[in-house]
C-alpha cells in the first residue's frame, strides 16, 4: 500500500500495509489475479475481436504465437504467454496497442 515501509523481504503477489509493512493478503486478497494461459488467450481473442469490429478491419491482422518467431511475417505477432509482441509498426498495430492500454493489457515489443 502507498506509504508503507518494507523492512524485510516480501513475498510475490501479496499485499502489505503499514509501518513497518505487514502482510494483509488474508484481509484484502492477492494483488494480482492468477490467470491460466488458456484464459489469457481467450481474453486476447476477445480484445482483438472487439478492436477489429470497432475499427472495421479483418481479425487476422493480429495473431497469437505459441512457438518460435517465423522468419518472415506480415502481421503483428503477439505472445500471450509472456506478453511480448513482434512489431511491424503499422498504423493498425499502434491503434491496437493504444486500445489495450491502460486497463486491458500491456505488451512489450521484441526488437530483433
Amino acid at each position: 500500500m502507498t506509504g508503507s515501509v518494507g523492512v524485510k523481504n516480501m513475498k510475490q503477489n501479496r499485499m502489505y500495509a503499514g509501518t513497518p509493512a505487514i502482510d494483509i493478503t488474508d484481509k484484502m486478497g492477492p494483488q494480482f489475479e492468477e490467470v491460466s494461459l488458456e484464459e489469457k488467450y481467450f481474453r486476447f481473442k476477445g480484445l482483438r475481436n472487439e478492436f477489429c469490429v470497432k475499427e472495421n478491419i479483418p481479425e487476422n491482422i493480429f495473431t497469437e504465437i505459441t512457438f518460435e518467431k517465423p522468419t518472415e511475417f506480415t502481421q503483428t505477432l503477439f505472445s500471450v504467454k509472456d506478453r511480448t509482441y513482434y512489431p511491424i509498426r503499422s498504423e493498425n498495430e499502434y491503434k491496437f496497442i493504444k486500445f489495450m492500454l491502460y486497463d486491458k493489457a500491456k505488451w512489450v515489443p521484441i526488437n530483433d
